[in-house]
């Protein structure tokens, strides 16, 4: 047994499998750009980068989940690198809009580079009363003033980056925030941590299998491992799928056009009750 084995299979039996909530949208195409998850990945590709995604959750049900997503990324030299993101997103009568942007420091390292980054930006989250269904004619939910507020987050990253494999760590949300609407509608933001890494396996002159992991966790809380795999063809096709602990698996499809442009399309089927 190889010791990349041996070491997979200690950090699956050691870290805790608790069932628990999570405050942040999961993406499910860290293959297609890293840069969704860890700010490290800053001008990862050595050039500039812009990433345009919609995700619409659960269709057929009101209010249900739906997010667009827009990242840009570019190196500004040789040790440093820029990076924006800004991420809407809406679940029912709820609306979150964040912003944020930060720098990315590389080194090399052996055979590939080694890259720090912190980013900073606001949330702006916001309850549309217009779209409440109160059962109750006294919820307090109909009397609040408070219909948004303004909070602050921090992200930090840290990858290492050959031209076969990665690894690397990030912490979302490392300066919790407080936010409250009402008395019952309050809380405190936790800090969710990704721990991920993939390798690209050449098959033959024209095949190559290119696995990658990430195990999500928020600390003493919830823990949410996902496995992707994908097999691509001339480095320009790409079909694979992955399977997330919380039982939803997918399908993946993506297509390099030219040398700038790739167009990724991802189905995502629950394999366990609504």
């Amino acid at each position: 047994m190889s010791w990349k084995l041996k070491t997979s299979l200690l950090i699956f039996l050691f870290l805790p499998f608790l069932a628990s909530g999570q405050q942040l949208t999961s993406t499910s195409l860290m293959g297609q750009n890293l840069f969704d998850i860890n700010p490290a990945a800053a001008g990862m590709y050595g050039r500039s980068a812009i990433t345009i995604r919609h995700r619409a959750q659960w269709g057929g049900f009101e209010g249900a989940p739906s997010w667009s997503f827009l990242s840009f990324h570019t190196p500004i030299n040789q040790q440093l690198a820029f990076g924006f993101r800004v991420h809407q997103e809406e679940i029912a009568a709820f609306k979150s809009l964040n912003a944020s942007g930060g720098l990315a420091w590389k080194t090399p390292l052996r055979k590939g580079q080694l890259a720090f980054a912190l980013e900073a930006g606001i949330q702006r989250l916001e309850i549309d009363q217009n779209a409440l269904i109160a059962r109750d004619g006294n919820d307090s939910w109909l009397f609040t003033n408070q219909n948004n507020q303004s909070l602050f987050n921090m992200q930090f990253g840290v990858l290492y980056r050959s031209k076969k494999a990665f690894l690397g760590a990030s912490v979302q949300q490392l300066v919790p925030s407080s936010w409250g609407f009402i008395d019952d509608a309050e809380g405190t933001q936790v800090m969710h941590v990704h721990v991920h890494g993939g390798t690209k396996i050449p098959l033959n002159a024209r095949l190559e299998l290119r696995p990658n992991v990430n195990l999500r966790f928020v600390p003493e809380s919830f823990f949410h491992p996902e496995a992707q795999i994908g097999l691509n063809l001339d480095q320009r096709f790409t079909l694979g799928g992955g399977y997330r602990w919380s039982g939803d698996a997918y399908a993946m499809a993506e297509v390099q056009i030219k040398k700038s442009y790739r167009l990724a399309y991802l189905y995502e089927m629950s394999t366990g009750p609504m």
